[in-house]
């Protein structure tokens, strides 16, 4: 290494930069990935090389930098620092002012629960308004965020499946599974229990927690944070 070194001296041979391409006299060049800025997503807006990276000085949805992944135009740019803060999902069977929220960091998305006590989660006795059975599940099911509603940009790539615990039972009862279908399965989240679902609420219940790799892009519609 050292001899190569003296001989590119000794040679006086030159290096040459012109744009994002660096080259050596009689020999070699490539191209410098460069960090660009500006407003707003750049798919679709910036070009730019592989390797290339883009900070957004608006942040927007909470993505603040991008790498290039594809040689080329303005398409195929990855989030590289992404927070989304938490996302409330358009949750029913549940009391007013509870919700599931989805948070996205990066390219992994969790879920936790929004206005139930102590963290907990309710749900709206059977057949109350609000209510949204599961079909096939007869008394034992309720959907929690209905086909379709978990955003674009959060959605599993596969479906997952959960435990629900009830919390007010000195034994920690187990109610049944939460069960989230992922982009082949509706997009969806439901509840399934052991036994009927009581025409009486509840407002002890517990999911165990998750998280998945999501292959969805970045989202760019407008969330409802808080």
């Amino acid at each position: 290494m050292m001899e190569k070194i003296y001989r590119l001296l000794n040679g006086k041979q030159t290096l040459a930069l012109d744009g994002q391409t660096l080259s050596i006299s009689e020999g070699n060049s490539v191209v410098l990935p460069i960090e660009l800025r500006g407003h707003g997503f750049p798919n679709g807006n910036v070009n730019g090389h592989i390797g290339d990276t883009y900070i957004d000085l608006d942040v927007t949805n909470g993505a603040l930098k991008w790498i290039k992944s594809t040689e080329g135009g303005n398409t195929g740019w990855k989030v590289l620092i992404g927070d989304t803060g938490w996302v409330t999902m358009n949750t029913v069977s549940v009391p007013q002012g509870q919700a599931i929220q989805m948070r996205r960091v990066n390219d992994t998305v969790t879920f936790r629960i929004k206005g139930g006590s102590y963290g907990r989660l309710g749900l709206v006795g059977r057949n109350k308004p609000g209510y949204v059975p599961q079909g096939g599940h007869g008394n034992k099911g309720c959907r929690i965020i209905e086909p379709g509603n978990i955003i674009q940009g959060f959605r599993a790539p596969y479906s997952l499946q959960g435990s629900l615990f009830g919390d007010n039972d000195a034994n920690q009862r187990v109610y049944g599974s939460w069960y989230i279908g992922g982009v082949s399965d509706a997009n969806f989240m439901r509840l399934a229990f052991f036994e009927d679902i009581p025409e009486n609420n509840i407002d002890d219940m517990r999911l165990s927690p998750a998280s998945w790799f999501t292959n969805d892009p970045y989202p760019t519609g407008t969330l409802n944070r808080g």
